[in-house]
C-alpha cells in the first residue's frame, strides 16, 4: 500500500519532484506536490529538482503506509514505533492487510491507525490536563511522542487552546490528523496518476507535465459547491462573516485531512463528522454540533490543527444559519445560557458540571439533553476530568470560561436535531 502511485511516482521521480524509495522506507518529496492544496499553499517554493532545491522544498514521507516509517513520521521515538510495529505484525486478531504484505490472515474490522491508538496510552494512568507544562512533557515521555511532536502540541500560541482538554486527548488526535494527512497525499497521487493515463490515451494529446502547467487540485476543489476561493483571514471573509443580513454565521475550525469526511458529494454534508461524542458541555447522553460563534474561536483550532499536522493544512468552516429557522423553533426548542459575571444565576455553571459528569441531573435539566434542537451558550473550558474531580457545580469558576481574542466570553451554539447538511457552507483556508 505505496503512499505515492507508481506511475504518478516515477513522474515525479524523473521530474526532479521526488526521490526514489530510501532504504530506510522514505521518500523525499516536493511540498507542492504533497495533497490537492499544497500546490497553492507552497507557491512561493520554486519547483526545482531535489538536486539544486534547498531542503525546505522538500518533506519526507514514508514510502509504504503500512510500515515502520509511518509509525516515525506520526511522531513516535524509535523505540516506540519498533514497539508498535512488532505488535502490528504479530497482532492476533484480524486486521487490514498491506498489499506488500506476506501474511495469510484475511483482512479484518483493525485497521493499522486503530491499532495504533490502541498502544498509546502508557502502563500506568498519569495523563494530564493541569498547567504544568512539565507533567505534559513527562506523560508524553512515557508514551514514546518525539521531540517534534511534544513541540508542536505545546507550542506556547495555543495554550489556551491545548489546556482545553487532555494530553491523550490531544496526541490521539494528532496521530489521527497525521495519518488521515498521509491518506489525503495518497488520494492526490491517485488522481494524478489518472490524469497521467487520460493525457497517455488522448490521440495526439501531450503528456501532462508533473512540475509546471498544471491545473491545481485544490483551485479545483475550491470551485466546487461550498467552498471559497478566498482564505479565512482575508478581508473578503471578514466582511462577508460580518454581513450576511437574515442570517447568523457560525465557525468551525478543522484539519484539512477531515474534509473528505466531512464531504459527502458536491451538495451534501456528513454531519456525523461534525457531532462532539458526549459528555459536552451542555450534553451528557446524546452527540451535538458544537459552532462557535466567534470567528477567532473557530480560526484558533484550525490554526492548533495545522501546526499539530504533517504537511497539512486547516480550515475554517462558516455556517450561514437563517434567522428565520432559528426564530421558527417551537417553544422549548431553544435554549440559552449563559455565564453570569454576578454569581447570581448558577444555570450554566449547573448545565456544564452535569453535563460533564454524566451524572443524574434534576429534571429541569433533564429536557435539554433529550429535546432541544438548539442551545446558545457560553464555552466552557477545561476537559472532563477536571469537573470530575469537583463535588459539585459551586466549584465552577470563571478559570472555567472560555474567552475571545477581545477578552469576552465566547459563545456558541449547539445544533442538537438540527441538520447542518441543508445550510450554506463556506470552505476557506486557514
Amino acid at each position: 500500500m505505496s503512499v505515492l502511485a507508481e506511475r504518478d511516482l516515477q513522474a515525479l521521480v524523473n521530474a526532479g519532484m521526488a526521490t526514489p524509495p530510501r532504504s530506510d522506507g522514505t521518500i523525499l518529496l516536493h511540498k507542492r506536490r504533497m495533497n490537492r492544496s499544497s500546490d497553492e499553499e507552497n507557491s512561493d517554493l520554486p519547483l526545482l529538482p531535489v538536486t539544486v532545491a534547498s531542503d525546505s522544498c522538500f518533506s519526507t514521507i514514508p514510502d509504504t503506509l503500512i510500515s515502520q516509517p509511518t509509525l516515525l513520521y506520526l511522531g513516535f521515538t524509535l523505540k516506540k514505533a519498533n514497539s508498535i510495529w512488532n505488535k502490528w505484525r504479530n497482532w492476533p486478531y484480524p486486521r487490514e492487510i498491506d498489499d506488500d504484505d506476506d501474511d495469510d490472515d484475511p483482512a479484518g474490522p483493525m485497521t493499522f491507525i486503530e491499532v495504533i491508538l490502541l498502544q498509546l496510552e502508557p502502563a500506568d494512568d498519569c495523563d494530564t490536563y493541569y498547567e504544568n507544562d512539565e507533567e505534559w512533557y513527562h506523560f508524553m515521555d512515557r508514551c514514546g511522542i518525539n521531540s517534534e511532536l511534544q513541540t508542536a502540541i505545546m507550542d506556547p500560541r495555543f495554550t489556551t487552546i491545548r489546556l482545553t482538554n487532555t494530553c491523550l486527548y490531544w496526541l490521539r488526535d494528532t496521530i489521527e490528523i497525521r495519518y488521515l494527512g498521509l491518506q489525503e497525499i495518497q488520494a492526490a497521487s491517485h488522481e494524478r496518476e489518472m490524469a497521467l493515463q487520460r493525457a497517455r490515451t488522448r490521440p495526439g494529446g501531450p503528456q501532462q507535465s508533473t512540475t509546471s502547467g498544471q491545473r491545481s487540485i485544490s483551485a479545483t476543489l475550491r470551485e466546487r459547491g461550498g467552498n471559497s476561493i478566498h482564505t479565512s483571514a482575508s478581508e473578503f471573509s471578514l466582511r462577508a462573516a460580518r454581513t450576511q443580513p437574515g442570517y447568523t454565521i457560525l465557525f468551525r475550525g478543522i484539519s484539512s485531512a477531515r474534509l473528505t469526511r466531512f464531504r459527502q458529494s458536491e451538495e451534501a454534508f456528513r454531519t456525523a463528522e461534525l457531532m462532539s461524542l458526549p459528555p459536552t458541555d451542555f450534553l451528557w447522553g446524546t452527540t451535538g454540533g458544537y459552532f462557535a460563534l466567534d470567528r477567532d474561536v473557530a480560526i484558533k483550532y484550525a490554526l492548533f490543527a495545522k501546526r499539530r499536522s504533517q504537511n497539512g493544512s486547516a480550515l475554517l468552516l462558516q455556517f450561514n444559519v437563517p434567522n428565520s429557522a432559528i426564530e421558527s423553533l417551537p417553544e422549548g426548542q431553544l435554549i440559552t445560557v449563559h455565564w453570569d459575571p454576578s454569581g447570581n444565576d448558577k444555570t450554566w455553571e449547573k448545565l456544564v458540571y452535569y453535563s460533564r459528569n454524566q451524572g443524574s441531573a434534576p429534571n429541569e435539566f433533564g429536557r435539554i439533553a433529550l429535546g432541544t434542537t438548539l442551545i446558545i451558550g457560553t464555552i466552557a473550558k477545561k476537559p472532563n476530568s477536571s469537573y470530575g474531580r469537583m463535588r459539585s457545580y459551586e466549584e465552577i469558576t470563571e478559570n472555567y470560561v472560555f474567552r475571545n481574542k477581545e477578552g469576552r466570553p465566547a459563545v456558541q451554539y449547539v445544533l442538537h436535531g438540527l441538520d447542518v447538511s441543508g445550510l450554506e457552507v463556506r470552505v476557506a483556508d486557514s
